[in-house]
């Protein structure tokens, strides 16, 4: 059960997180959803953040994947490699588990940017986000949502996503007039995608989960 509150994120159940096969070791009540905290989606934000006790394990895995590579800093921020190889090959598939046991991957090569030529750097960064409480927060922007078909129903409070090639065509179905169209998914506009209440839905299979809207009180 997720509790409605302020009207400002989306926030879910995070269960765990694996790196490739390997669960973070974390605290039982970790990701736990309470007024102030949990694990916010936000589309608007670019990158991921994660608390401190599970940023450094998430990087830790990561690097594993990789011993003879020495990582160096960019900007002050990011974790680099360089790296020439196949980076869906040479790295592991960070996966997050929400309740009722449903799941979203993020692969290598969503997770890792280019800067330079060969030179790759991580997408999760350590949050240092804490409501007024002192509750770490987990916030996942778009980098997680890569390559994915998102809807959110407001009314039912449910987000819902599926693994899709965006340039390739999908189904999206007219609630008023009961029609359906193909169009191409790069062609949606971002209102278009997530304006359910507007009469558009997506005619596709979406893994769905509970949501609710939490103020996140930051210091």
């Amino acid at each position: 059960m997720i509790y409605f509150c302020h009207r400002e994120h989306y926030n879910v159940e995070l269960k765990e997180i694996l790196v490739g096969d390997d669960v973070l070791q974390l605290p039982k009540d970790f990701f736990d959803v309470g007024t102030n905290q949990g694990t916010i989606i936000d589309s608007g934000t670019t990158l991921a953040y994660l608390p401190d006790l599970a940023y450094k394990q998430l990087i830790k895995k990561i690097n594993a994947a990789q011993p003879n590579l020495k990582s160096h800093i960019v900007n002050q921020q990011f974790i680099c490699y360089k790296y020439s190889g196949n980076v869906e090959k040479g790295f592991p598939v960070v996966t997050f588990l929400f309740k009722n046991s449903l799941s979203l991957k993020v692969y290598p090569h969503q997770y890792l940017f280019e800067v330079e030529d060969q030179e790759w750097c991580i997408g999760f960064q350590d949050s240092n986000l804490q409501t007024k409480d002192g509750k770490d927060i987990t916030l996942l922007g778009d980098v997680v949502l890569t390559d994915k078909l998102v809807t959110y129903d407001v009314e039912k409070k449910t987000i819902g996503w599926i693994e899709h090639k965006c340039s390739s065509t999908i189904k999206v179905k007219d609630e008023e007039s009961r029609k359906v169209y193909t169009v191409r998914g790069d062609k949606l506009s971002h209102s278009s995608r997530i304006r359910t209440s507007s009469g558009i839905a997506m005619a596709s299979f979406f893994f769905v989960m509970s949501i609710s809207f939490i103020h996140p009180m930051l210091n």
